[in-house]
């Protein structure tokens, strides 16, 4: 595709019938200061600088990859889609805002093919009646959206629906990963609300007055790699999880007002859908008035905790589980982590209720498990084997072995009787076969 526009270009026909390319640079100029006051943009080519009015000029004036550098901040007021494009759009410190008013929105939706890399500066949204966000199309396949470290967002005037939204429902190989830092959300910062297959990564600092992550359908795979993620709300969630899978292997999750759960798993939506699997092995998820995480309703694939900090509020346990369709089928669901109020309430599975000890002994197995202060720790305790020798050491008496670690000579020769001292030297082998390279000299001089 990328090989046929290099031949062909973009054919675009005028209103007069003309036939031209939308892939002609622009005049180039030796330096970007040499760009006119009304260009928001430049774009480096071989040949010198392109400056642009627009965004979406700037865009369709790359081929296959390139740069696109704001040299003022500027506000997008309807939809840039690029599409079979490696692009970077540095913000160079500027800022970018995404708004507009009735049906003209300003949006940034990489499409099919397309690797979008956002970086150093800042992302606004105006306050307007329209929806803008960053989007994968509707039609994205093999697209990448990066949002680097160096940009901070202020979703302050964000409407009606996520910042980061997926809107495919056949996506394949579509991958989002989020950094930065992220404040005053009021929606989502990603939904995934499709049928369809993403990875999400995560490794931002966010923070909002709702809820912040949301899996709604299809095969999504959130991996919370690390950073801080804290909602104020006082009824949602930080993170929901209805289907697909959720990966913890770092980073803070808390809720401090919600009266639910920080991690809400609820599977009233999957009864013939996608089964939920949660993994957590690291990371701290922590409540300030409810549960750190709530599990209900759910058919889940897989339930594994092997690591990470769980703090719920007051004496509530750390996990509320209700309704599920695994507790009673797996064990040893619960191998490591620590829990402060104790890992698990009363747990109604169908009809069968588990009482603490029931149900703690069902996800923990036979995991090692210890309470001090009210903090339950589980994990395997580990312990020193007393005959493991320190690699490396010698007998001091030896006589076939010298200070150097090398054979002796002289008197210490061994007898020419090569069964005896075959036999002797397998049995000292064995003996000392933990010492390595001692060992392998040894048996060199026996025989």
């Amino acid at each position: 595709m990328k090989n046929l526009k290099n031949m062909l270009g973009l054919l675009v026909v005028s209103t007069l019938g003309f036939v031209g390319t939308m892939n002609v640079h622009a005049t180039t100029v030796s330096s970007p200061d040499s760009c006119s006051a009304s260009d928001v943009a430049y774009v480096k080519f071989d040949t010198g600088y392109g400056c642009y009015s627009t965004l979406v000029a700037a865009a369709n004036a790359i081929d296959e990859s390139g740069t696109i550098t704001l040299s003022k901040s500027v506000t997008l007021t309807n939809a840039l889609t690029i599409t079979d494009k490696d692009i970077v759009l540095d913000l160079n410190g500027k800022i970018l805002t995404l708004g507009g008013t009735g049906g003209t929105i300003g949006s940034i939706a990489a499409a099919n093919g397309t690797n979008l890399t956002i970086k150093n500066g800042y992302i606004n949204f105006a306050t307007s009646t329209a929806t803008s966000t960053l989007t994968l199309n509707a039609t994205s396949n093999d697209a990448t959206l990066t949002i680097d470290d160096s940009v901070k967002v202020d979703g302050t005037n964000v409407r009606t629906q996520a910042v980061i939204g997926i809107t495919n429902s056949t996506n394949n190989n579509v991958e989002v990963n989020i950094g930065g830092e992220w404040t005053n959300l009021g929606v989502e910062l990603v939904d995934c609300a499709v049928s369809g297959k993403e990875t999400i990564n995560l490794n931002a600092k966010v923070s909002g007055t709702g809820q912040l992550v949301g899996i709604d359908a299809g095969k999504s795979v959130v991996n919370v790699l690390g950073g801080s993620y804290t909602t104020t709300s006082a009824s949602a969630p930080a993170f929901e999880l209805k289907s697909g899978t959720l990966n913890i292997t770092g980073g803070t999750i808390s809720a401090t007002k919600s009266s639910v759960a920080t991690i809400k798993v609820d599977g009233s939506r999957n009864a013939h859908g996608e089964n939920i699997v949660l993994n957590i092995s690291d990371g701290t998820i922590s409540s300030s008035k409810s549960y750190s995480m709530s599990i209900a309703d759910a058919y889940i694939g897989k339930f594994a905790i092997s690591g990470g900090n769980f703090t719920s509020s007051g004496d509530k346990a750390a996990i509320s589980i209700s309704d599920i369709k695994f507790l009673d089928e797996q064990s040893e669901i619960i191998t490591g982590g620590s829990f402060t109020n104790g890992i698990v309430e009363d747990t109604k599975v169908g009809t069968v209720t588990y009482d603490v000890e029931e149900a703690t002994k069902v996800l923990v197995g036979n995991s090692k498990i210890t309470n001090e202060n009210g903090v339950v720790t589980v994990g395997t305790e580990k312990t020193e084997d007393p005959g493991t020798e320190d690699p490396g050491t010698t007998e001091p008496n030896d006589p076939n072995v010298g200070d150097d670690n090398k054979p002796n000579t002289g008197d210490n020769q061994p007898s020419e009787n090569p069964k005896t001292f075959d036999a002797i030297g397998n049995l000292v082998t064995m003996a000392i076969s933990s010492l390595g390279v001692v060992g392998t000299t040894i048996k060199k001089v026996l025989k």
